[in-house]
């Protein structure tokens, strides 16, 4: 028999068994999971002076849209008194569709309902095409493509 900790002897195979896959997948999908919650909560809001950032996702389109509107909306919501700008950093967004512009125009109109701008901010050259092509692009504040 194999000696193990301390003067207890240790069967063969006994404390040496390395976890199945399934605890390493178990294990990867909790790290994975507190990752996106720790950078969704840091990315989502940020305040500069009187200006509320949020930071839209990689893909504005059906799947994501709901999420990203619901942020947006709590955000104008809770912040009515303090921000006069919500700023949409869309630094990571490659692909939108019509209904990530519908979320936009959404998100516009809550805020204006709130006396707040609407400003995009690190727009792709995509994303400004669509704005433009689409004539949406008088209806918000761009900082920079």
């Amino acid at each position: 028999m194999p000696s193990g900790h301390g003067d207890r002897p240790v069967a063969e195979g006994e404390g040496s068994r390395a976890p199945g896959p399934g605890f390493l997948s178990v294990f990867i999908t909790g790290c994975v999971l507190q990752l996106i919650d720790r950078v969704s909560r840091a990315s989502e809001m940020n305040t500069i002076n009187d200006e509320r950032i949020l930071a839209a996702p990689s893909r504005l389109v059906a799947e994501t849209r709901a999420q990203f509107r619901n942020a947006a909306v709590s955000m104008i919501e809770s912040m009515s008194r303090e921000a006069k700008v919500i700023t949409l950093d869309l630094a990571v967004t490659r692909e939108m569709d019509a209904t990530g512009l519908g979320t936009l125009v959404a998100i516009q109109n809550c805020a204006k309902q709130f006396g707040m701008t609407v400003k995009l901010t690190n727009v792709t050259e995509e994303v400004l095409a669509l704005l433009a092509l689409t004539e949406l692009l008088h209806l918000f504040v761009v900082e920079s493509v």
